[in-house]
């Protein structure tokens, strides 16, 4: 490419006319004089041809003239030049050439002393002007990107290397410039696009980790991993960059396990290599090995609260059930014998009236509340949950005090899908029952299915400051609040009050330990 003769070319200004040598016009202009003169009828005289000789050798010497006074001219600009007389000598040039403006050898002479000794945006411009003016000196938009590219003007520069990339597409060295520039000006898909050209005519593993980077800050992820791992078998330095970049992509994309794996796969070809960034993207991958292995611990201990919940559930169910049955029979036995008094004949005379049976041998009645109740619970364990609903309103509305239909009526909420109408009455349970582990556990349950972590999080801390002394109660209060991640300060306290109030032989107490093992609490 010419253009890396530039600078070379302008300190060599003095001796210009014999660089330019080859630019100089020949003397063919000068004949077109009798080419374009009307032909004379008949044939030529010998005092015609002798005529016409004579004023063609004139116009020649005439011509020879005009370029010798312009090499002069040429010759006393470059020596002022190179004795540090720059800009009285480009002044000689520019009038020169405005004298000239067809003498495009001269304009190119103008464009390099400019680049060497004068103002870099004329430079740049006269050597637009030969590349337009002249076919074959189309590379000079290339001179020209190089010039505005040092003087501090990318974007100019990127503008004359597109064009003249328009003439030289199979350029890779101009393709690879125009990404570079790209990139600088922050224009990153521009810069993928002129850089997928540069791979395309010249694949390396420079162009594909450009490539990569360019996606990487385009956020397409998956493209960046694909030209990563294309820039791998290069080896080297940029084998090892492009390893420790996968590793932070997958960071990225909450793949921790692959960047553990692109880790050790650099470790065992790279031993030697070096980053600054290295020892923090290891500690973050042990951090969350770490955090993993406590939210697993935390998920295991939030399904056997799960699974003690629902068997205290599944015993409340079926004592209610049993109940039910019992009421059943007992009503059952109780008109079988209204029917059999009924049925019964009497052997006293009839003015004499029938003394009543004692009445402690009899068991009384069933309250209304109480016959509601036990067929709300008949219904709820046939999962007949309307009518359920309904009955357990109807206790309520006879006995308002009473915690147990209230709750029994947000477990019949909760099972018939409707949690957010569970969440008033289960209040309204815990409001007449503030000591009640099991209204506490479930409350806690099902403020996790319905609201944020931070609202779980103040309901646990109101519970642990109501109920210290209830080492269930703090065993709850531990695992929820360890589960949701958020307070382990919290959590190691229950545990630690757990393990003050839980009988010696609990099976949580190793897992009280462990977790304050881990986190200790605050004094």
């Amino acid at each position: 490419m010419r253009w890396k003769l530039i600078h070379s070319r302008a300190k060599e200004l003095p001796t210009f006319n014999q660089a330019a040598a080859p630019f100089k016009p020949s003397v063919m202009p000068c004949l077109t004089f009798f080419a374009r003169r009307p032909k004379l009828g008949g044939a030529l005289q010998p005092g015609a041809i002798a005529a016409l000789g004579l004023s063609a050798a004139v116009l020649l010497a005439g011509c020879a003239g005009a370029e010798q006074r312009i090499e002069r001219e040429r010759l006393r600009a470059d020596q002022l030049i190179a004795q540090d007389r720059a800009e009285e000598g480009l002044a000689r040039l520019t009038a020169l050439q405005e004298r000239h403006p067809e003498n495009l050898p001269l304009l190119e002479h103008l464009a390099f002393a400019h680049a060497g000794h004068g103002d870099p945006a004329l430079a740049a411009w006269f050597f637009i002007a030969v590349a337009e003016a002249d076919p074959d000196h189309r590379d000079y938009f290339s001179f020209a990107a190089q010039i505005l590219e040092e003087a501090g003007d990318p974007a100019g520069a990127a503008d004359l290397l597109r064009r003249h990339l328009g003439y030289f597409p199979d350029d890779p060295l101009g393709w690879q410039r125009l990404a570079t520039l790209e990139s600088s000006l922050h224009r990153p898909r521009e810069a993928v696009q002129a850089a997928l050209e540069w791979h395309q005519l010249q694949p390396s593993q420079r162009s594909a980790r450009f490539l990569a980077e360019g996606f990487i800050r385009l956020n397409n992820l998956a493209q960046a991993v694909s030209w990563l791992q294309a820039a791998l078998p290069g080896g080297g330095e940029a084998a090892a960059l492009s390893l420790l970049d996968l590793a932070r992509i997958e960071i990225r994309r909450n793949r921790p396990a692959d960047a553990e794996a692109y880790l050790r796969r650099l470790a065992a070809e790279h031993p030697d290599f070096r980053d600054p960034e290295l020892p923090g993207l290891q500690a973050s991958l042990r951090e969350w090995r770490e955090a993993e292995a406590d939210v697993e611990t935390a998920r295991r201990q939030q399904a056997e609260l799960a699974a003690q919940l629902a068997e205290t559930r599944r015993q409340q169910e079926a004592a209610a059930a049993e109940q039910a049955r019992r009421i059943e029979e007992e009503r059952r036995r109780e008109e079988e014998r209204r029917r059999e008094d009924a049925r019964r004949p009497t052997d006293r005379p009839p003015d004499r009236p029938a003394q009543a049976p004692p009445t402690a041998e009899r068991p009384s009645a069933p309250s209304p509340y109480e016959r509601i109740l036990s067929r709300a619970e008949a219904e709820a364990a046939a999962a007949n949950w309307d009518l359920a609903i309904d009955l357990y309103w109807q206790a309520i509305a006879l006995r308002e005090d009473a915690a147990a239909p209230w709750a029994d009526l947000a477990r019949v909420y909760r099972l018939a899908g409707q949690p957010e109408l569970a969440e008033p009455c289960l209040l309204e349970a815990r409001r007449r029952d503030p000591d009640s582990p099991i209204l506490a556990l479930e409350w806690l349950e099902l403020l996790r299915e319905l609201h944020p972590a931070d609202r779980v999080l103040e309901e646990l801390r109101r519970d642990y400051q109501r109920s210290p002394q209830n080492h269930g109660l703090a065993l709850a209060v531990a695992r929820a609040a360890a589960a949701q991640r958020l307070a382990p300060q919290l959590a190691a306290h229950a545990y630690r009050d757990f393990l003050e109030l839980a009988p010696r032989d609990h099976p949580a107490r190793r897992e009280a330990r462990d977790f304050l093992a881990r986190f200790p609490p605050a004094p």
